[in-house]
């Protein structure tokens, strides 16, 4: 019976396989991918940004769209370089695939405004953004 005899053989063969990486734990969970995300936006992080895009990423955002990670990339470093208004963001929720967040844009300002990314993540990267404004945000009372 000559199958048996090649057991030891294929046993070797398996051994020196290179094991695929294992990922961080919550790498590709939408959630942990978008959180990272987020932080990395308030602290102007435009590599960190960058880790968490796909290469053929697509962002519909209100006066523009963009697609792949280089125009993403450029958006981001015109973005910081002009001081655009402070954000706050967080997570909102997470429903399948999609990470939504929450902003502020100039948080406890007069005329400060709120509204949404919705954020596609496969694979632990984001494949998808798109961003809205919703309005002005509503004064203490």
């Amino acid at each position: 019976m000559p199958f048996p005899r090649m057991y030891p053989f294929v046993a070797v063969v398996l051994c020196t396989l290179p094991l695929p990486a294992l990922a961080a734990p919550g790498a590709y969970d939408p959630g942990a991918v978008v959180t990272r995300h987020v932080a990395a936006f308030a602290a102007h992080d435009v590599d960190g940004l960058m880790s968490d895009y796909a290469d053929d990423v697509i962002a519909v955002l209100p006066d523009t769209v963009l697609q792949g990670k280089a125009a993403m990339r450029g958006w981001f470093v015109q973005f910081f370089k002009a001081s655009g208004p402070p954000f706050d963001a967080a997570l909102d929720r997470v429903e399948g695939d999609a990470g939504i967040t929450h902003w502020v844009a100039n948080p406890g300002a007069p005329g400060a405004v709120q509204g949404y990314d919705v954020f596609i993540v496969r694979g632990g990267k984001i494949r998808f953004q798109t961003s809205m404004g919703v309005g002005p945000v509503a004064a203490a009372k």
